[in-house]
């Protein structure tokens, strides 16, 4: 499945909250790899330390596949960086 790519840097709450309501069901429905590219997209877009979160567990479902256990702490961290930025918590 393609992501679509948004038009401007910075999302509305409903849309950052719809994309990641997509993001989540992916996960939930282990799709890992759309999951992946869904919060990659919002990591980027939105800054948001809940996308870096979904981004890390999503690589987790992809271990067995092409992912690294450094990936997923990368992740992690940036996680911990965003909020001591003051990035958004959802």
């Amino acid at each position: 499945m393609r992501i679509n790519k948004y038009s401007t840097m910075d999302l509305s709450t409903t849309d950052h909250d719809f994309e990641f309501e997509l993001a989540t069901l992916a996960l939930k429905g282990e799709r890992f790899k759309e999951a992946e590219e869904r919060f990659t997209n919002l990591a980027e877009k939105a800054k948001n330390s809940d996308a870096w979160c979904g981004l890390a567990i999503s690589k987790f479902g992809l271990i067995l596949e092409d992912v690294t256990c450094d990936e997923i702490f990368y992740c992690f961290t940036k996680v911990e960086q965003v909020q001591h930025n003051g990035g958004y918590v959802h």
